[in-house]
């Protein structure tokens, strides 16, 4: 007789919290680059949401994508 078993692994998803911050500096990552008020994707971001908390942000997607834990924001730096 023959046995199979069959293991599901699960992945652990991690929820990436990032924030622009009221004095402009950013907590959450390293993938967001800041040159004065313009903070600019430099890698795809995904699972993440960006909460701003400072006045007068543009957020320049350049091209990469943000992706929330419940869909994908298109357009950014568009």
């Amino acid at each position: 007789m023959v046995g199979t078993q069959f293991i599901n692994l699960a992945t652990a998803q991690t929820f990436a919290a990032i924030n622009i911050k009221g004095d402009g500096s950013i907590e959450g990552t390293d993938k967001i680059q800041r040159n004065g008020n313009v903070y600019t994707l430099t890698d795809n971001l995904f699972n993440s949401t960006i909460t701003v908390t400072c006045n007068n942000v543009v957020l320049d997607g350049s091209g990469f994508t943000l992706k929330g834990p419940t869909g994908w924001v298109d357009g950014l730096g568009q």
